[in-house]
């Protein structure tokens, strides 16, 4: 009679279940604790909108607006029709350009600062904030807070680079 040495024997295969049970008894609970970074995503959304947007504007010559819509839950970029500076009170109107950013459910908008004025508090379904045709951009800081945390984060603009810095 020969003895057969092909296979496992039924330790080793004990032994390996038990490894693997220790391995899943581990991970299994951390893969629930798991939280996508929806402020994190939103805001490298957010400032590649803005950098396409200065870019736009300063070779198109033309002001483009950063236009937060409340209701939609979305960032969206207008051009000015005519290039140069703009007249407010004969504004030659804004047209759609390309470039969207949602603003993920899971994030909460607190507070929207454009010059000083928290847009949140006036009420308003929408509210903007301006690219010059020389890529400056108009001063906001914005407050955002995730869904399950209880940490509220400030985000400004840099007039200069229109980087965003984080405040808090």
């Amino acid at each position: 009679m020969r003895l057969q040495t092909n296979g496992f024997t039924f330790l080793e295969i004990l032994f390996g279940l038990l490894i693997m049970g220790i391995f899943a008894g581990i991970m299994v609970p951390r893969l629930f604790r798991i939280q996508r970074d929806f402020r994190g995503t939103f805001v490298q959304e957010f400032q590649a909108l803005v950098q396409k947007t200065i870019g736009d504007a300063t070779v198109s010559g033309t002001v483009h607006k950063v236009l937060f819509d409340f209701n939609q839950k979305e960032v969206r970029v207008e051009r000015a029709q005519k290039p140069g500076f703009i007249d407010f009170k004969n504004a030659a109107g804004f047209v759609p350009t390309e470039g969207l950013v949602r603003i993920p459910p899971q994030l909460e908008l607190l507070q929207l600062v454009i010059d000083g004025r928290n847009e949140i508090d006036a009420a308003t379904t929408q509210s903007w904030f301006f690219v010059d045709f020389m890529g400056n951009v108009q001063p906001v800081s914005f407050v955002l807070v995730q869904e399950g945390e209880d940490v509220e984060v400030t985000y400004a603009t840099n007039p200069f680079s229109g980087m965003l810095e984080q405040k808090t």
